[in-house]
Parts: C-alpha cells; structure tokens; sequence
C-alpha cells in the first residue's frame, strides 16, 4: 500500500516510521534540510524510537517536499500538519489541513484521507465532500511528544469507531476488539470516537444536545479527599525525616493538606479551561 504522510512532527513523522514498516511510506515536508535528514536516516526531531528506527530498521520511507507528486500516487493519505491553538478566539488553526485537503481533492479524489491533526469537534463531518475528498476520516491521538513512536509501539488504549448504522463494519471492529483481553469497546459514530477517547482519558460526559462532543465534569469532593490524602502521605513523610515525631508529624500533615488542596485547585483549573474551550468551540 502507498501511504503519503502530510507532516513531520512528532505526530507525522511516528507514524511514517511505524506504517514503513510494511508500507511504501512518502513523508511531505515543506522544510528541503527536513527531508534530506530523513532520507539519510537522521531523526529532524527528538525521539529515542524513532531516531534508533530511521538507523536501524529496513524502512520503505522517503521524505519530500513534492506535496503534489506525493499525494497523487497514494492510497492513504495522512494529515499531520500543525493546527495551532488560539486561547483568544477559541479556535483551531485549521488552515494547514484544508491546504491538504484541497491538494488531494485535486490531484487524487479517490484516496482515503485519515486526519491525525489536532481539530475542533465535529470538523469532519462538516469538511467532508467540501474538498473533493469523500473518504475522509479522523483518528484522534494521544502522543506524547519525544515518545510519539513508542506509544504507538505500546498503546495504553485502542479506541473503535464504526458507524451504527453499519451492522458490519461494527461486528468486525467487536470481533477485533474480542482478540484483546484490554480492549474497551463502545459502540459509537465514526465521528465521535476522539470525543469517547478524551472521555475515557479525562472523565468527560456528554454534552447535552450534541452528538458526539464531550465536556469535563466539574471536581467532585472525592477528588478532593484524594488529593488531601495524597498531600497528607506526603506529609507525613516529611514529619518523620525530620526526626520529631510529634512537632514533625503536625508540620508534614500541614504541609501535605495543603499540598493537597494546591493540586485540587490545579486538576479544577485544568478541567474547567477543557470545558470552557469544549464549550465555545460548539455554541454554533
């Protein structure tokens, strides 16, 4: 299978590595140095995995700049261009993969598009045929940058999706979900499948009146009393090092209750800013 890979990220540039395995894989960059890199098997970013693959691992894997050629000769095309964050407007920079989108509408309608960049919720199905592109899909991720590659060696969770009005498609993705004693399978929307991942991971619930968009819970006080006796172990740890049990022990449990409501009021923090963010991207 041809693959062409939009993007050399942390993101992109994982999965080229890992389908070149198998595949004919072609990286597109817009950076000439980035590509001539890749193509002497030199990491342009920092990843242990990916570094030691490009050395070391017989990859069918060519970088280039030639974005049109690239996609003309795929099957698959994957979009892994940045999409910025702007905290002010609430809004995702989704330029970069319109860009793609467009291209391939263009030179290649029949490929299978799979959008792996960062996108407000609902984008693909509100994008889908407007590009020339109809097989369009989005596969959410969850890497972390500098371990991108291994965790795709190594995935923690394996999310589904398959449409509910496809009994087929849904039977093959329980069978192959089945095969995995640590798999987690619902069944949802082709399009709510990165809402139920971020749901599982950050204990969201669903948004009332809106299929498929997720938003935080807000903290609960069983948080807190886990956070206070987490803060408090630490404490206490502190007490005891400091060799006075008594006077030791009420300074440590002092300082762990503390500790404990600091680290609360950054979890609420955090989560109120994903709600807030979820929220404005879907007041349309």
């Amino acid at each position: 299978m041809n693959i062409t890979v939009a993007g050399v990220g942390y993101v992109g540039l994982a999965q080229a590595v890992l389908l070149a395995q198998h595949n004919a894989v072609t990286a597109v960059t817009t950076t000439p140095a980035k590509a001539e890199n890749i193509n002497r098997g030199i990491s342009p970013i920092v990843d242990a995995e990916i570094t030691d693959f490009l050395r070391t691992k017989p990859l069918t894997l060519t970088a280039t700049v030639d974005a049109e050629q690239a996609y003309r000769t795929a099957d698959v095309v994957i979009i892994a261009t940045p999409t910025d964050y702007d905290p002010d407007r609430h809004l995702f920079n989704t330029s970069t993969v319109e860009a793609v989108l467009t291209l391939v509408g263009r030179v290649n309608p029949g490929a299978l598009v799979v959008i792996k960049s960062t996108v407000p919720v609902g984008y693909t199905e509100r994008v889908v045929g407007r590009f020339g592109c109809e097989r369009l899909l989005f596969s959410p991720e969850f890497l972390r940058e500098g371990k991108a590659l291994y965790d795709n060696l190594h995935p923690s969770r394996i999310v589904v999706g398959a449409p509910q009005d496809d009994a087929e498609a849904v039977q093959a993705a329980l069978q192959w979900a089945n095969r995995r004693g640590d798999m987690y399978f619902t069944r949802v929307q082709v399009e709510d499948a990165a809402g139920e991942a971020l749901a599982r991971k950050l204990q969201f619930k669903p948004l009332p009146g809106k299929a498929g968009v997720w938003i935080t819970e807000r903290p609960r006080a069983k948080w807190l009393a886990g956070y206070l006796l987490v803060g408090l172990m630490i404490g206490l740890m502190i007490g005891q090092l400091m060799k006075a049990a008594t006077q030791g022990t009420i300074i440590g449990a002092g300082v762990g209750l503390v500790l404990g409501v600091v680290l609360f009021l950054r979890d609420a923090k955090l989560r109120r800013g994903v709600r807030e963010r979820l929220l404005a991207e879907n007041r349309e």
